[in-house]
């Protein structure tokens, strides 16, 4: 043993101090360490003698490599690993929990809402790595953490090594036996066709054993249960555990298809179903439905039983009926003849489910417009037991409104009310909402609260722009929901739900005045809104100020309030997107997010428009194209619609079948836009050269927002310029430019001769000796900014150092949040100066945007452009080659125009670092970027 220590001890080096062992496996100790380069405690896995020969040094640290860029919340990250040919070992957090297979050795079963939580947090995760290529290939509960109440995955990359090593592995003991319990047939037969579904499989195999004690299939030898993966049906969970709700079982079996393509097609979706499953309670195999038995009149109790314990077998018989009681789908109205006004019958459902949200527990699913006959087979698809439906009917000096309560599984008609009002004096909405007031006790526990005072109280009119905003907000019609809130709130100031949305709409618009405004009167007014909804508005806010942490956060409550509710994953979706979370893959995690958002709402066109451009960033033309075609269905706003029609149609067809011309006249704020997608990562140069250049030339329109639109041409224009080598076009550009009297033109010289552009340097020299002129004490924070970056390039010390100093002073009075950024970004590149790279790092690490989407758009120092540049090289020159990569992948981002500026550096970085973990196909891939770049 102690030979064994010595051997760990020589690989390790003097990096890491070992502790005492943390716990042992078949193929793997894992000791607890002392990080001494980084300060923190580590858990160590060292593999044992026979692994470590067969999977070999170098496909271990390519495997490795490739898993440590994994970034994501239910994942236990890689940090660092090593070894020799015949020890291997990884680096990890060292987490204070305990693993699955340690709660179940102790537990055996769980209950029913911990095993649900546990696989949808472990779906999560492999939605992640999918999405990024990775698949796990060995999830089973000893590699699944429980921490502080969530699931985290460990040993992602070691299984595929492993896999790619063993040529005997059902034969051998030391890798197989532990894992054939939960092994894809596909997987044992050693498929060379291994995707994610290996893993959904796997999942379900650790759910069925949550859930019954027992894993799927055993038995005595590892050959024996392989066979059973690919022959023999699972012991039914309904036997095996009465108490499992039917929707439960019916994910478990579809999870557990023995061919792939019958499973679920992506662990994202294998999340959804298991957030559908009903939460309510459970008696003898059958769901009691309680509401549906306060329907039962006491002379008719026995008929009941016996109805009730039919339909119980039947929903076990068929379980793709599972449905929850306070679930409830909202159809539109009918609205026969000319009865009323277009869009009234969606409307009055959307009062009607604005009316549910505010009547906890119901939770309401936005029902499509169907023929008849076809609502029932809809609302038990979404898993509601209730869809409530019906029509609105004109006479000749009246309304009517009538409203009516079904029962999906029982395919019967539970309550019918209506309402009568003059046409003159009520809305379809206001007599919706008496209607809807008489069915509700009829859906709520017998001590239940129905309170409308919240909507019966408002301004009718108000209520009326109210509800026409929600419609074309879901529709993006951003600027006319704007307007209908703005008018609701000017006709009743304490609508807190028309301030919700209008804050959501401006927000679209970034308009961020306006946004804050109206965060502002929903936060103010938030008792009106319903729990989750207020969570909303505070990650909403969050947003907006641009903490992102908090507001990340935020929406992970709202998401869990109600695991149906589109609304949290749209505005997850929207912070990774836009904005800077101290995760790496940010791209891939806000498609995730919108394509659940899309999942859950299928008609929700805000979650398509940021899907169909990424999709059309990376090439996915089809899908981006399928994406466009959705999005104009919902009727959005045409601007936006247009805007996406140009990214598509350029990403696809390039630039020349466009007419840019018209297109800027149409809309230059949209061109501009489609230029700064297109050209993130120099993905599509010519598309974006043309776009901005379309811009520029357009100089007859001097209105102030296109003066604005026409100098971020002018930016975009001069960093491609840079990034691409063109010299003399960027000096070309910015000398026409100054000579046109646009009079920020020296601040592009001096980003540009920073950035490594050689002629740029003359005249930015000239740009500074103007700013030179005037004393250090009297600058403003953007002046010292510029000057930071110019001193750092002429490595000038005690200038630096002097702005350094300044900028500190002004930071430390004012507190604000630019400032801090721009007087820690200069402490950072005075150490740097200095030799002091220890102090150079931690200041560089510690660096974070701090402004929202506005600022990260438009001010240099809120990207933190040089300053992440400085970063990923430092990390390189200091040996941390992975957290390079990914310091400077976020040059390839469309978060900031300013990132282009400094593609070339950042591919040139990622290359190297590829180069030193050994990842030969990532290398290749960057220099052929770099080499595209430069040409």
């Amino acid at each position: 043993m102690a030979d064994g220590l010595d051997s760990v001890r020589a690989s390790l080096g003097d990096r890491y101090g070992l502790g005492e062992v943390v716990a042992r496996g078949g193929m793997a100790t894992i000791y607890r360490a002392d990080d001494r380069r980084h300060g923190r405690i580590v858990a160590v896995k060292v593999f044992d003698q026979a692994l470590s020969s067969a999977v070999g040094l170098k496909r271990f640290q390519n495997e490795i490599a490739i898993a440590s860029a994994l970034q994501h919340p239910a994942l236990v990250p890689v940090f660092d690993s090593g070894g020799s040919a015949e020890l291997l070992w990884y680096t990890m957090p060292l987490i204070a929990g305990e693993s699955l297979r340690s709660r179940l050795t102790r537990e055996t079963q769980l209950p029913i809402q911990d095993a649900l939580a546990i696989a949808r947090d472990v779906a999560g995760a492999l939605a992640y790595a999918h999405a990024h290529g990775v698949v796990h290939r060995d999830i089973k509960p000893d590699n699944i953490m429980l921490v502080s109440g969530r699931a985290m995955v460990t040993d992602f990359g070691i299984a595929r090594a492993i896999a790619t090593a063993a040529t005997e592995r059902l034969t051998s003991s030391s890798m197989a036996i532990g894992t054939v319990a939960y092994m894809a047939p596909e997987q044992a037969d050693s498929s060379e066709s291994i995707d994610g579904r290996a893993d959904i499989y796997a999942l379900g195999c650790v759910l069925y054993e949550m859930l019954a004690g027992d894993p799927p299939f055993t038995a005595r030898t590892a050959q024996a249960i392989v066979a059973k993966h690919f022959a023999e049906r699972p012991p039914s969970l309904e036997v095996v555990r009465a108490t499992v709700p039917p929707a439960l079982q019916v994910a478990v079996e579809r999870a557990l298809a023995k061919v792939p393509s019958d499973r679920f097609a992506t662990a994202s979706d294998f999340a959804v179903a298991l957030a559908n499953v009903p939460t309510g309670e459970w008696t003898g195999g059958a769901r009691v439905p309680q509401a549906r038995q306060r329907f039962r009149r006491p002379p008719l109790l026995g008929l009941a039983m016996a109805a009730g314990a039919a339909l119980a077998v039947w929903l076990l018989r068929n379980p793709s009926v599972a449905v929850t009681s306070n679930r409830v789908v909202v159809f539109p109205f009918e609205t026969p003849g000319n009865a009323a006004s277009t869009g009234t019958g969606e409307q009055v459902a959307l009062m009607i489910g604005s009316v549910l949200e505010h009547t906890e527990p119901l939770r309401w699913i936005v029902g499509p417009v169907l023929s008849a006959g076809r609502s029932r087979n809809a609302a038990r698809d979404a898993g509601a037991q209730y869809y409530v439906d019906g029509a609105v009917v004109a006479g000749k000096d009246s309304l009517t409104v009538i409203v009516r309560l079904h029962d999906a599984v029982a395919d019967s008609l539970v309550r019918q009310e209506s309402a009568t009002g003059p046409t003159s004096a009520f809305t379809a909405p206001q007599l919706a909402l008496r209607a809807i007031g008489l069915i509700l006790p009829h859906l709520l526990p017998p001590n239940g609260r129905v309170d409308l005072s919240y909507l019966a109280d408002r301004n009718a009119a108000a209520i009326a722009d109210w509800l026409q905003g929600e419609q074309e907000y879901a529709r993006s019609q951003f600027a006319a929901a704007l307007d209908h809130m703005d008018r609701a709130l000017a006709k009743d100031s304490a609508m807190g739900v028309a301030a919700l949305t209008g804050a959501k709409a401006a927000a679209a618009l970034e308009d961020f005045d306006a946004a804050e405004r109206f965060i502002g009167v929903a936060l103010r007014l938030d008792k009106q809104l319903p729990e989750r909804q207020r969570v909303l508005a505070h990650g909403i806010r969050y947003y907006l100020l641009g903490a992102v942490d908090s507001a990340v956060a935020s929406f992970r409550v709202a998401q869990r309030a109600d695991t149906t509710w589109s609304e949290p994953w749209t505005w997850l979706g929207e912070t990774y997107y836009h904005l800077f979370p101290d995760i790496v893959g940010l791209d891939s995690l806000a498609e995730v997010a919108y394509t659940t958002a899309l999942q859950l709402n299928p008609a929700y066109a805000p979650a398509m428009f940021h899907l169909a451009e990424s999709a059309a960033r990376r090439g996915a033309v089809p899908r981006s194209r399928q994406l466009l075609a959705q999005f104009q269905a919902a009727n959005p706003d045409s601007n936006w619609a247009y805007q996406l029609e140009l990214t598509v149609r350029c990403a696809a067809d390039g630039p020349d079948g466009i007419d840019w011309a018209a297109a800027v006249r149409r809309t230059s704020e949209r061109v501009v836009n489609v230029a700064r997608i297109l050209g993130a990562g120099a993905r599509y140069p010519a598309c974006s050269r043309r776009a901005l250049e379309s811009v520029l030339a357009f100089d007859t329109d001097t209105t102030a927002m296109h003066v604005i639109y026409r100098w971020s041409a002018l930016k975009g224009l001069s960093y491609q310029a840079v990034a691409e080598g063109k010299e003399q076009r960027v000096v070309t550009l910015l000398d026409s430019a100054l000579a046109t009297g646009v009079r920020a033109a020296p601040s592009l010289y001096i980003l540009a001769a920073v950035a490594g552009s050689p002629l740029a340097e003359a005249p930015a020299a000239t740009a500074m000796a103007t700013l030179g002129t005037m004393p250090i004490n009297k600058m403003t924070t953007t002046r010292l900014h510029y000057l930071s970056l110019w001193e750092w390039h002429r490595r000038n010390t005690s200038k630096l150092d002097s702005v350094a100093s300044r900028s500190r002073v002004i930071a430390d009075s004012t507190r604000r949040g630019a400032d801090q950024l721009v007087a820690n970004g200069a402490a950072a590149r005075l150490a740097l100066v200095r030799g002091d790279t220890t102090a150079a790092l931690r200041l560089l690490r510690a660096l974070h945007p701090v402004g929202g989407v506005g600022p990260v758009n438009w001010d240099p120092w809120e990207s933190l452009a040089n300053e992440r540049l400085l970063l990923a090289q430092l990390l390189l020159a200091t040996g941390d080659a992975r957290g390079a990569i990914d310091a400077a992948d976020l040059f390839d981002s469309p978060r900031a125009q300013i990132h282009l500026l400094y593609l070339a550096p950042s591919l040139a970085v990622r290359e190297a670092a590829a180069a030193r973990l050994g990842l030969t196909n990532v290398r290749e891939g960057l220099a052929a970027r770099l080499r595209a770049l430069r040409r």
